[in-house]
């Protein structure tokens, strides 16, 4: 991992950079996280990427995470991937079963939110979204390089 003072100079490492406000805005908007203690990236490119989180949780809460954002729904995932592309990977599996599920009309209750990148609002379920979220997922398989 790499801490986000090492990152500089290419466009690459001044798009992952633009990431970090939203990372941040996202974890604070849960009740759970008080405060981030440190953020590091993991792995990805400016379009996606992988952060990992330290926080000073409420009582019950992990202290620690991974974060995926950029021009995909973020998404924090607990800390059961050893790294940034076991995270990716289990971010592409959980909104495939998404899309799988909201196409077969099933229930998305026991699945994650898909919210929007900027503002974090949760999107409703739709045929449409799933499509988009597809799209999205097929870049990142596409370019999966980024997280080895």
């Amino acid at each position: 991992m790499v801490e986000l003072g090492s990152l500089q100079g290419d466009e690459d490492a001044i798009g992952i950079l633009e990431l970090v406000p939203h990372v941040e805005r996202y974890l604070l908007g849960f009740h759970w996280c008080t405060k981030i203690v440190r953020l590091r990236f993991a792995c990805g490119f400016a379009k996606c990427a992988v952060f990992f989180a330290e926080i000073e949780p409420t009582p019950g809460a992990d202290h620690a995470m991974w974060v995926i954002t950029g021009d995909v729904p973020p998404l924090y995932i607990d800390t059961s991937c050893r790294n940034g592309k076991e995270a990716i990977d289990l971010y592409i599996e959980l909104y495939s079963y998404w899309i799988e599920s909201v196409r077969k009309d099933e229930s998305v209750d026991d699945l994650p939110e898909v919210r929007t990148a900027e503002t974090f609002d949760i999107l409703e379920p739709s045929l449409e979204l799933a499509d988009m979220l597809e799209s999205r997922l097929n870049f990142l398989r596409k370019n999966l390089w980024a997280f080895e």
